[in-house]
């Protein structure tokens, strides 16, 4: 006599894995406005390129979490910002600038000032001049550059 059990098994644990990853549902997360926003990167004045920038929001009410918007920042110093896909912006509001290496072009992150910038809904254009410290901070495991 034959068994099918195997055969069973291994319909019944692909019918559960299908069913489990198709039951994930979507983010409930609302998205919010975005607003077109590119600008120029320097640091000392001076274009800071082949780095990964990343604005994180200022906003610590927990009802208006935002995502953070980010851009990769080319060599001539300039990017473009996105937030929920390439290029599409930043939604509105007060943010912290951060930066990690780039993984194409891995450098030694400087030590900079803590900047903010403010994105309102007709900014466009935003000018960032990071100015350099003594301070040592954190980035993405590369070495920093004093």
């Amino acid at each position: 006599m034959r068994t099918y059990w195997p055969r069973i098994s291994a319909i019944a644990l692909t019918l559960v894995t299908l069913f489990t990853v198709g039951c994930g549902g979507g983010s409930t997360q609302k998205r919010l406005p975005v607003y077109p926003v590119k600008g120029t990167l320097t640091l000392d004045s001076k274009p800071l390129g082949n780095v990964e920038l990343q604005l994180q929001s200022l906003s610590s009410q927990p009802d208006s979490l935002k995502p953070p918007a980010y851009g990769t920042v080319g060599a001539d110093g300039t990017f473009v910002l996105s937030t929920y896909g390439k290029g599409d912006g930043a939604p509105e509001g007060d943010y912290e600038v951060a930066l990690t290496a780039d993984a194409m072009n891995p450098v030694g992150l400087p030590s900079f000032a803590p900047f903010q910038v403010s994105i309102k809904k007709d900014t466009g254009i935003i000018a960032i001049d990071l100015k350099s410290t003594k301070t040592r901070r954190q980035g993405a495991g590369m070495p920093l550059v004093e």
